[in-house]
């Protein structure tokens, strides 16, 4: 039973998830998280709070951590062929409309440079 019960955590925490979702995923929001902490709090005050809590607390904290970072990865995981659809432009209906205003945005954008541009070259012919 013990066995069985090995084999579907191992299935469920294979090394493609954990080098290409959980660990990345783990490091930006520990680094995120610990730095906005740092900056607002400090870090002195930081150790003192968390040297006081009681040990219960602390593993109940650490693993709450690793249990949000294992869900989070997953949903990142779910999202993964979404996400890679939007990187190549296919955005969702809701965002499309998003994506196409902004791309009619730097459009005219460029269109204005250029005739900024055309005109400054007119301007030094005629002179």
């Amino acid at each position: 039973m013990l066995g069985t019960f090995l084999d579907k955590i191992e299935k469920l925490f294979d090394r493609r998830f954990i080098l290409a979702y959980w660990a990345p995923l783990f490091v930006v929001l520990a680094l995120a998280g610990l730095g906005w902490l740092a900056v607002t709090q400090g870090i002195a005050p930081l150790l003192k709070a968390w040297s006081d809590l009681d040990p219960l607390l602390q593993v109940i904290s650490l693993l709450a951590a690793l249990i949000g970072v294992t869900v989070l990865a997953y949903i990142l995981q779910a999202m993964t062929a979404t996400l890679i659809r939007m990187y190549e432009g296919y955005w969702p209906q809701p965002l499309n409309a998003l994506m196409l205003r902004a791309v009619k945005e730097q459009r005219a954008q460029r269109a204005a440079v250029l005739q900024m541009a055309e005109k400054q070259v007119q301007g030094a012919v005629a002179e």
